[in-house]
């Protein structure tokens, strides 16, 4: 049993005022892009996103000389 109230216990148990920033995914804009796959790669990069575009805000909008097809991103419906 814990030693903490209920006041004191954010909703995925951390004490009120912890981080969790290592434990909070970030979404790429890749995860909006219709060419996304379940398991981080997509037409461009079938072997996996490379982690310059998985793990930054930037759009992968022009072909790269490491990609092997032309497609860039194409967002989803009601991606903005």
């Amino acid at each position: 049993m814990s030693n903490y109230t209920a006041n004191e216990i954010e909703p995925m148990g951390q004490k009120k005022g912890e981080w969790l920033e290592p434990l909070t995914p970030s979404l790429s804009a890749c995860a909006f892009c219709q060419h996304w796959r379940a398991d981080a790669s997509c037409s461009a990069y079938p072997d996996g996103i490379p982690d310059r575009w998985l793990f930054s805000e930037a759009v992968h909008d022009q072909v790269e000389a490491d990609q092997l097809s032309t497609v860039v991103f194409n967002a989803i419906a009601g991606f903005h």
